[in-house]
């Protein structure tokens, strides 16, 4: 009898087991058993690849027996396109990019005759079984990219859609650990990431995949200015195909309203501030097509009505997004349900990005000062979006610090709230170290860190966190006198025999002689050792007898330099 090899997932209750099934060298399911739903989740649970189950009587295949299989297998394609519906299609996402509600089975069996090529279907299944996340945005972006495409694109929609499903197929090669990571990626894993581009193109090009296809698999974090990857195309110089444009805002559009391993799904409204707010990196007019095909307007949209007046959107239904009061010439009111008055389209939108970052900023300087924990945490979670792990330590914490310090020097703030602001954001920087900590998935070399007359200086606390962050093995030293505390004999004895490759010593310009005579003698017993010596000159005192100034440059070189 022949046998055939599904994923769990693919399984149905039709089949039948064509092999015993163990577990711990126990027979938990005999061969011939019908697989019911209970079965199918426990293959799931148990983390089983492959299913054999019972294919038929011999390899020759009928024609009848071929049309049941080929009913079967749009059945399958039927019920994985709903599977993925269910989490995609909400209002709130799509607003009115479905309406009338019949283009949702066009949608559908576009995506069933797409994986009627078996090449195609192939490298989705490998995804779907790879990464659940990446396959889902692939058909968030495939649905996205096929309606929003009949509407603005020139060119063969269907092949826009393709592209836009095969888009990620890359991350087939990118370690499923890395993909499933359920905090921020280091600079290292980060650029892991970025290489799905260029493994995409590969995949396709392999596949003899057409090479507008190629070009959205490697080009789709292209930004317009060149600040994006892998080649840092830039509008100016290079050309960026209207399908390579629209892919852009989708692609970002889909994942900021998908929950990611390591954070909620952003709101449609919010995920369309955060576009509009960055849209010198999106072609406007394909941005603004875009939002028009959804209908939702997020609040400081300037937007055109149907009777030719301009208004400026001021609140929406989170609910139903596709609702929200205008103002027009100072007069507020909702939008009427009966449609006599609608927006036509977007016309402009008043808010940059550096404007919405200064605000989100503000309250996290504000949450430090005067609210609990939580608050804190929320505001770093929106603004850490986008950041390596390295820039949350350099970019967020130290510019809070130096920012607290200038208002107490300045008396903007009082004594009271800085001492209670400087405890609260050392929480908050372990609370995240350690999230991030836990969550690293490669052990980088042992680091021992010296620090010479700074007991519990801040800066040293980051650089402390940071390194404990991205995976170093840290042994942290705290002396006050390298001449009278640190037992200098045993310690470099320590240094001859030890695996350590990496010191960092830190300390004040008092200092300075005694630090770099341990450099040399650390140098003398183990040539091989890198050795880094931070020091304070940059910085100056604040009123609380503390220094809060991490020179970012010399932070930046450190981790450069034992990476």
């Amino acid at each position: 009898m022949m046998s055939i090899t599904y994923h769990p997932k693919e399984l149905t209750t039709e089949h039948i087991l064509a092999e015993d099934i163990y577990k711990n060298d126990t027979l938990v399911l005999p061969k011939g058993t019908k697989i019911s739903d209970n079965h199918i989740k426990r293959f799931i649970k148990w983390g089983l690849d492959r299913i054999q189950v019972v294919g038929g009587e011999s390899e020759t295949v009928t024609v009848e027996e071929d049309t049941k299989n080929e009913k079967k297998q749009q059945q399958f394609l039927h019920k994985l396109f709903h599977q993925q519906i269910v989490k995609l299609v909400k209002e709130t996402r799509y607003g009115e990019l479905l309406n009338p509600s019949q283009t949702l089975a066009e949608a559908r069996e576009l995506f069933i005759r797409v994986l009627q090529n078996p090449q195609t279907k192939k490298l989705l299944m490998k995804l779907y079984h790879h990464d659940e996340h990446t396959f889902t945005h692939s058909i968030d972006a495939f649905i996205l990219g096929y309606f929003t495409g009949k509407k603005v694109l020139k060119g063969d929609v269907e092949a826009f859609a393709i592209g836009c499903l095969l888009h990620d197929i890359g991350k087939l090669q990118i370690p499923h650990h890395i993909l499933k990571k359920q905090t921020k990626l280091t600079g290292y894993e980060y650029e892991m990431i970025q290489n799905h581009t260029k493994k995409g193109q590969a995949i396709l090009l392999e596949k003899d995949y057409e090479q507008e296809k190629v070009e959205l698999a490697r080009s789709h974090h292209e930004k317009l200015k060149g600040t994006g990857y892998p080649d840092q195309l830039n509008e100016a110089y290079d050309y960026f195909s209207d399908e390579l444009r629209l892919l852009r805002v989708i692609d970002v559009y889909s994942a900021l309203t998908l929950d990611r391993s390591y954070r909620k799904a952003f709101s449609a409204p919010k995920a369309l501030m955060i576009l509009l707010s960055e849209q010198e990196d999106y072609d406007q007019k394909m941005l603004y097509h875009f939002i028009d095909t959804l209908n939702i307007y997020p609040p400081k949209t300037t937007v055109q009505l149907n009777d030719g007046s301009e208004a400026e959107v001021v609140e929406m239904l989170e609910s139903l997004p596709t609702i929200c009061k205008v103002n027009v010439n100072g007069k507020a009111f909702m939008l009427p349900s009966d449609k006599s008055v609608y927006i036509e389209r977007i016309i402009s939108w008043r808010e940059r990005k550096e404007e919405r970052y200064q605000k989100v900023w503000r309250k996290f300087i504000h949450s430090l000062l005067h609210e609990e924990d939580q608050k804190v945490l929320e505001y770093i979670s929106e603004l850490e979006d986008g950041y390596k792990i390295e820039d949350v330590f350099i970019q967020l914490f130290e510019k809070a610090m130096n920012e607290m310090e200038q208002k107490d020097r300045q008396q903007q703030i009082k004594r009271s709230e800085l001492l209670i602001a400087l405890p609260k954001l050392r929480r908050i920087m372990g609370i995240k170290s350690n999230e991030y900590a836990n969550a690293t998935i490669m052990e980088q070399e042992p680091v021992v860190f010296i620090t010479v007359g700074e007991k519990g200086h801040i800066r040293n606390q980051i650089l402390a966190d940071l390194l404990v962050s991205t995976g170093y093995k840290l042994e942290l030293l705290e002396v006050e006198d390298l001449n009278t505390d640190l037992p200098l004999e045993d310690f470099l004895q320590y240094i001859s025999k030890s695996s350590v490759k990496n010191l960092i010593v830190s300390g004040t310009p008092a200092h300075s002689q005694t630090i770099h005579a341990l450099s040399s003698q650390v140098k003398d017993v183990n040539s091989f050792m890198n050795v880094s010596l931070f020091s304070h000159e940059n910085s100056s005192p604040s009123l609380t007898g503390e220094h809060y100034d991490l020179v970012s440059s010399q932070a930046k070189s450190i981790l450069q330099f034992i990476s």
